[in-house]
């Protein structure tokens, strides 16, 4: 007898609403992020100077970022299951609106 177990693909409960994965950003832009499940316990975000909690609304300011390059991690931990992670890189541009 043979028997195949195959895992179940769980989505992750974290969205990115804007702007788009990869874009360009005018200093002081605000990334705003959508959490799916009801069930998540906390949220941290970091973008290389170490985690930080992130609470409803979910939208981190890049006011006072220097220009350059971005990954921005997002770690969600429920209150049961599995956590989840998501990434996301940006430019952040040193020009004035409006930018690019």
């Amino acid at each position: 007898m043979f028997i195949t177990i195959a895992a179940a693909s769980i989505a992750s409960p974290i969205r990115l609403v804007s702007p788009e994965n990869g874009s360009t950003l005018c200093p002081g832009a605000v990334i705003d992020f959508e959490l799916t499940d009801a069930n998540v316990a906390s949220v941290t975000w970091d973008n290389g100077s170490g985690p930080r909690p992130l609470s409803h609304p979910f939208d981190i300011s890049t006011a006072g970022w220097p220009a350059g390059p971005y990954t921005l991690t997002l770690n969600a931990t429920a209150a049961s299951g599995p956590p989840h992670s998501a990434t996301f890189t940006f430019f952040l541009s040193s020009a004035r609106p409006p930018c690019p």
